[in-house]
């Protein structure tokens, strides 16, 4: 009876801090510090993505809502089986996550890519850390230190603000994020 009491309180302490550990792990090298929830994406939609990371080979679905004063974003792994949550609310992020299934992409490190893929370019300029610049072609955005090679890359396909495909290359940190919009619609008025 005793060692099954063990195993139970165990589980009840391990399971927990397993999933608050993924919000510890180490953040990778971004040219940011933290994106502003509210600055990083286009408002007034709601959008259906497939999300792929091919430094893991994991797949995901990504739904977001995007308002003036609240963005709501979900991932949830190919499956259906929802990995974590993220609402913003007067600029912060609040997370909960579900399972440990998203620790190849943990929320603030999404937010961020999410921020540099899509953010206007003067305000993402702004945001930069000092030893980064910002270089923009036609369906291209270079993110790169002055004295090295491209940090990251994106490439844009398809009409703006969502296109219909994004592909994030990050050199420094070893990730190849795709975006591919399923749907977005436009839910506020002009």
């Amino acid at each position: 009876m005793a060692r099954i009491r063990y195993r139970l309180l165990f589980l009840l302490l391990f399971v927990p801090c397993q999933m608050s550990c993924t919000l510890l792990l180490p953040r990778p090298v971004s040219p940011i510090e933290t994106v502003h929830c509210l600055q990083a994406l286009p408002k007034g939609y709601e959008v259906h993505a497939t999300v792929r990371v091919s430094s893991s080979d994991q797949h995901y679905l990504l739904a977001i809502g995007t308002g003036p004063e609240r963005l709501q974003l979900a991932l949830l792994a190919a499956q259906g089986i929802p990995v974590y949550r993220l609402v913003c609310e007067q600029g912060s992020p609040r997370v909960s996550m579900q399972t440990t299934l998203g620790e190849h992409l943990p929320p603030l490190v999404l937010l961020n890519y999410l921020g540099l893929i899509y953010m206007p370019s003067p305000q993402l300029s702004q945001q930069l850390r000092a030893d980064w610049v910002l270089q923009e072609q036609l369906g291209e955005r270079v993110l790169a230190r002055p004295a090295g090679a491209v940090g990251i890359r994106v490439v844009y396909r398809g009409q703006a603000p969502w296109f219909s495909s994004v592909d994030l290359f990050d050199e420094l940190n070893g990730v190849n994020l795709r975006l591919v919009i399923l749907e977005s619609s436009r839910v506020l008025s002009e």
